[in-house]
């Protein structure tokens, strides 16, 4: 099973309470809310995805993304410069 970061579990529910204490505050939840324009962002981003890649590509890159958020594993920086310098030497 997947360990969650605590700092990742933090985020995810100081969000949460940021958003909820703004519309707390703020006034109704309607005013936070537009059906239309979430539709057209997150059905517009849906449709230029599946245009653009096989839905095969992209359920592989929802699991991807699923198993390194919730690993709980975290790279130091001298490995990532390590990396993007051997991929920089690749591409060149």
């Amino acid at each position: 099973m997947f360990r969650m970061d605590l700092a990742t579990l933090l985020g995810i529910v100081g969000a949460f309470a940021i958003v909820i204490t703004a519309i707390f505050l703020g006034g109704s939840f309607g005013q936070f809310v537009d059906v239309p324009s979430m539709l057209i962002v997150i059905g517009g981003g849906l449709a230029a995805t599946l245009i653009r890649f096989q839905v095969s590509d992209i359920a592989a890159a929802f699991t991807t993304a699923f198993k390194v958020a919730l690993s709980g594993k975290s790279a130091s920086p001298r490995d990532l410069i390590s990396d993007i310098t051997n991929l920089g030497e690749i591409v060149r």
